[in-house]
């Protein structure tokens, strides 16, 4: 099966993971198997974007503890609408001191095991890649989309992160995403300051806003205003640009 892992990456509050729930759902739309992965070892927090539930027997705790490869399959959690897509994360009522490391050698196993089930594997990172699943979703990853809500103290983020980016050799995988909220700044001057054009822009929405309390991505409940349509017609640039890889 041809399998692409996208690791969604940006900072904390970026709105990183709604976006990679609107990927996932989106893509999952097209028929395509899709894998949504999150990487906290926190708590389980993709699922609550999708309204699921992840018990503690599917949880990724248990699939990184796994031996073999069916039992780490079986810790997916499938849609109920969308059957073509997959969620892996902490369960609901993870303990956040259950999971305190990830080792690389178990992280390797689950990614190489797993990915190749689905066309497209999408990982929600954490901001941190002293983030075991961040580091390692990154690496292998076919494509980063990364995050970035624009703001000063992300334009302080994106600059400190500078170097780790080239030492990782992401930047040929990026594609940025401004993801604007009601206090935007100049799209323009960001981009100087940065030195990085985005290839995404994303309006500020209401809906999508709503949408992270709810568990309905705009992309699956639908469009009722201008900026939920221009949000989901960006979300499906990136996919084109996903599907072109």
């Amino acid at each position: 099966m041809r399998s692409l892992v996208i690791a969604v990456w940006g900072k904390n509050g970026s709105g990183r993971s709604t976006i990679a729930s609107n990927l996932a759902v989106c893509l999952a739309g097209k028929g395509y198997l899709v894998a949504l992965v999150g990487a906290s070892k926190a708590y389980g927090s993709v699922q609550h974007y999708l309204g699921m539930e992840v018990p503690e027997e599917k949880s990724i705790k248990k699939a990184l503890e796994a031996i073999n490869e069916d039992d780490m399959v079986k810790s997916f959690v499938q849609h109920k609408r969308l059957k073509d897509l997959f969620v892996m994360s902490l369960s609901n009522t993870e303990n956040c001191l259950r999971l305190k490391t990830v080792k690389e050698e178990e992280g390797k196993s689950l990614l190489i095991n797993t990915k190749d089930k689905f066309n497209y594997y999408i990982i929600d990172c954490t901001e941190s890649f002293g983030d075991t699943l961040t580091t390692l979703g990154c690496r292998y990853a076919d494509r980063v989309v990364e995050v970035i809500r624009p703001s000063i103290q992300a334009a302080a983020f994106r600059a400190a992160h500078r170097e780790l980016i080239d030492g990782l050799k992401l930047a040929s995988k990026l594609i940025p995403v401004a993801n604007n909220n009601k206090n935007l700044i100049d799209i323009n001057e960001l981009e100087q300051k940065l030195k990085l054009k985005f290839t995404g822009i994303l309006p500020y929405s209401r809906s999508v806003e709503r949408s992270e309390g709810t568990g309905e991505p705009v992309c699956l409940s639908g469009a009722v205003t201008r900026a939920d349509r221009e949000y989901i017609k960006e979300i499906r640039k990136i996919v084109v640009l996903l599907e072109a890889k």
